[in-house]
């Protein structure tokens, strides 16, 4: 699932915020079956329409060739696709999978309270 980074990508590794285009974001496959509040995901939407992109970025770590996973932000990715955002911030991070599976059920628990 995972794989190395390329030179271009390993220079956007230093924690730095960059724009990317959403369509190379993939969704956490750890999400699969959490049912997010409709109209909570929809508010959000709203919102990134109305306010843009928050100055949150989406964790990402990388997949494939110039393609990344969501490791945090999960609820942000989802908005921001329901608000057909075409360029997103993200950081790219140095997680395992096991890591990015922590992760996300950290995210799940507290996106349930």
């Amino acid at each position: 699932m995972f794989t190395e980074p390329n030179e271009e990508e390993k220079v956007n590794q230093n924690n730095a915020i960059i724009q990317i285009e959403l369509e190379k974001v993939a969704s956490n496959p750890y999400f699969v079956g959490f049912d997010f509040a409709e109209q909570n995901l929809q508010d959000e939407a709203d919102k990134i329409k109305n306010d843009g992109m928050l100055i949150n970025p989406i964790l990402v770590v990388h997949a494939q060739k110039q393609k990344y996973i969501v490791a945090k932000g999960e609820k942000l990715y989802r908005a921001a696709l329901l608000a057909n955002i075409v360029f997103v911030p993200i950081v790219i991070v140095n997680y395992t999978p096991e890591e990015v599976e922590q992760a996300a059920l950290l995210e799940m628990l507290t996106l349930k309270d």
